[in-house]
């Protein structure tokens, strides 16, 4: 026998009956106004997007005060822009059933004016860049299309018009002070133009930089090397062995700027190269490949092939998926069954293409690895999370089982709440 618990209680048979409830209630508590701003500073015209952070019950009224003499805003969370140079005091009131508070942050927002033109540029666009709650962040990589057509601007989208060149040599970036920046153009198309650059600074509270254009005579300055924290687009003829260390060469040639590993037979042993510096946490490794053989792999965290070590990465099965994941060294993974993309494996990514595809994975210090093929939409991985110490990045191919290309490899900076383009 049993018994989970035993009680006496009073009795008496005209037992007291619940009355009914009487209204619910709430703590008379008048409001506590908080607001932020972003971003606070830079060139006219200044768009800011101020953000509503006030606590307290049933906030149901706003008054921004944006010390410019425009009218006051009523909206929980205005976009407002400054037109002239200048120091501005910002006032939220906000109210609620039982009053109001008042918050006013003097000196808060700092407009100035542009400054003159790079010698030899006829056009230029002030661009937004919003920043994000990890905190501040430096020397970060933040991508862009330039088109060489009309159109609305939007986001990372900048329109241009044929001011622009054709090959887009004129482009330069710099910050308000006109300081040029470091960019790499990834790819070009007849009308638009992939490119990454180098931001030093972006503060949570955002950015500004310049885009000029319009220059016959200025020469390209695209320099992967200055923009990345690691990058090698393969010119020469051999592997640089200034940022690689061969550790195995069988099959591997570099011409016509890319990196390959060629067929030879079920025999071979793996052609793999992997850096001489270490990198990360907090990084994104993005590449252009063209492979649908076995085991074209890329990852931080080098380790010998007997599979010790550990590692972290992507690898691409012929005929399957690509997979993401972690663990021993890639060996360990290398064994059949035909099921390394189930959950022996790591997270599944997709086919690879038939042709050239770009794929990038980010490895955070302390949140789940993402991917993305071909700037698709990021991927978070269910059971991955990222490096905690700098690792060395490893690229190989287990090539008996077909040729692998790579046209260029490059290591940005990331966190999960990247910077978002703004006006």
């Amino acid at each position: 026998m049993a018994c989970d618990w035993i009680a006496v209680r009073s009795f008496v048979p005209d037992e007291p009956r619940h009355a009914a409830w009487s209204p619910a209630e709430s703590n008379p508590v008048p409001p506590t106004a908080q607001f932020s701003a972003s971003p606070t500073s830079g060139q006219y015209n200044l768009t800011v997007r101020f953000t509503d952070l006030s606590t307290g019950p049933g906030i149901d009224q706003w008054q921004w005060n944006f010390g410019d003499g425009s009218p006051n805003a009523t909206g929980k969370n205005p976009v407002h822009t400054y037109t002239a140079a200048g120091t501005y005091t910002v006032a939220l009131t906000v109210t609620n059933l039982y009053g109001s508070s008042t918050l006013t942050k003097t000196v808060y927002i700092t407009v100035t004016d542009p400054p003159p033109f790079l010698p030899g540029w006829s056009s230029r666009k002030l661009h937004t860049i919003a920043g994000s709650s990890s905190g501040d962040l430096a020397d970060y990589q933040i991508p862009f299309v330039v088109h060489r057509t009309t159109g609305t601007d939007n986001g990372r989208d900048v329109y241009l018009g044929t001011d622009v060149q054709s090959d887009f040599r004129d482009i330069r970036f710099t910050t308000t002070d006109n300081t040029v920046l470091p960019y790499w153009i990834e790819s070009v198309t007849m009308d638009s133009a992939l490119v990454w650059v180098k931001v030093p600074s972006i503060p949570s509270t955002g950015t500004q930089l310049y885009l000029y254009y319009g220059n016959g005579t200025a020469p390209s300055l695209s320099d992967g090397d200055a923009t990345f924290l690691f990058f090698d687009d393969f010119p020469g003829t051999s592997v640089n062995t200034s940022k690689w260390t061969v550790v195995s060469s069988n099959g591997i040639s570099v011409a016509d700027g890319l990196y390959r590993v060629s067929y030879a037979s079920k025999s071979a042993t793996y052609g793999t190269i992997r850096s001489k510096p270490s990198l990360g946490p907090n990084i994104a490794l993005r590449t252009r490949l063209s492979t649908r053989t076995y085991y074209t792999t890329a990852g931080f965290g080098a380790a010998d092939h007997s599979g010790t070590g550990s590692s972290i990465g992507w690898v691409s099965y012929s005929g399957y998926e690509s997979a993401l994941y972690t663990g021993p060294h890639w060996g360990s993974l290398w064994m059949p069954p035909r099921t390394r993309s189930d959950s022996t494996a790591g997270d599944v990514i997709s086919n690879p293409p038939s042709d050239w595809f770009t794929d990038e994975f980010a490895v955070p210090a302390s949140a789940p690895l993402q991917w993305r093929r071909n700037d698709g939409s990021w991927t978070v991985s269910t059971r991955y999370s990222g490096i905690s110490t700098a690792q060395p990045l490893e690229f190989n191919h287990l090539r008996y089982y077909g040729p692998m290309s790579c046209d260029w490899i490059a290591v940005r900076s990331f966190v999960p709440d990247e910077p978002e383009h703004g006006g």
